[in-house]
């Protein structure tokens, strides 16, 4: 079994080119229950069909070594806000949490024990453009200061901040995104700022963003004792399916 100690989060990244279904190994589809097969079946496109395998292959494979389950006897709910949990009564899976984003082609799951958890992941290189919708005041006009060329990239580690802690809330986007703040204090420091709406202390929440790959950005919120970061360790699924330890490297945190 993977140890995970109480307060402690884990961070595990792979890449969907890195899932070979076949006959036994890490990425075999037979660990799949038969309504996420079908689910899998009624997608249209090949390279979201293939993407939706890898994740669902990859959180069975990854949470059975924390539970000392298998992969396929794993069984799934969700909160009526859409957030899946653990359904097992085993000791291990008591204050286990996890929480899955993936971009166009780099799947993170992160995994805490006794802290909430959120995770989300976007793929800079893909086109689109800033939505004020989902921003502050504050935040729309640091963007609008920027070059023209990071603009794009500042509002997307914003939206995988707002879109982490609203994950890590359980209440995903019941919660007003432009309610949810965070202003960048220094090169390596981000300060949230809640609206009155949210009724949640700031005090009892860390932000991490990092770059799970050069072409991504990612963050990390945790909840827990205030003024408490966890400690995080990073695993990544190689393409030839071996784990190995990878740097958490943080670009800003609300503890830099």
């Amino acid at each position: 079994m993977m140890p995970l100690a109480p307060g402690a989060a884990d961070v595990w990244v792979t890449l969907v080119a890195s899932c070979t279904p076949a006959d036994g190994g890490f990425w075999s589809s037979d660990v799949l229950s038969e309504a996420e097969r079908n689910r899998n079946a009624a997608f249209h496109s090949e390279p979201a069909r293939t993407r939706d395998l890898a994740t669902r292959i990859f959180v069975r494979q990854v949470l059975s070594r924390y539970l000392g389950t298998p992969a396929h006897a794993l069984e799934f709910a969700r909160t009526r806000f859409g957030r899946p949990f653990i359904v097992q009564e085993a000791s291990e899976a008591q204050g286990l949490s996890f929480n899955i984003s993936h971009s166009l082609d780099v799947i993170v799951l992160a995994v805490s024990r006794g802290r909430s958890i959120g995770v989300d992941v976007e793929d800079i290189r893909r086109s689109g453009r800033v939505l004020s919708r989902y921003l502050s005041g504050s935040e729309s006009d640091s963007i609008a200061a920027l070059p023209p060329a990071e603009r794009w990239t500042r509002f997307l580690e914003l939206w995988t901040l707002k879109e982490s802690y609203v994950k890590a809330t359980g209440l995903g986007l019941h919660l007003p995104l432009h309610e949810v703040e965070f202003l960048y204090r220094s090169e390596r420091s981000i300060a949230p700022r809640f609206g009155e709406s949210i009724g949640s202390s700031l005090d009892c929440w860390n932000f991490q963003l990092w770059n799970p790959c050069p072409w991504t950005v990612a963050s990390l919120c945790t909840g827990g004792e205030p003024q408490s970061a966890p400690a995080v360790c990073s695993r990544r699924i190689e393409p030839d399916n071996t784990i190995t330890n990878t740097p958490f490297a943080v670009t800003r945190s609300t503890f830099a």
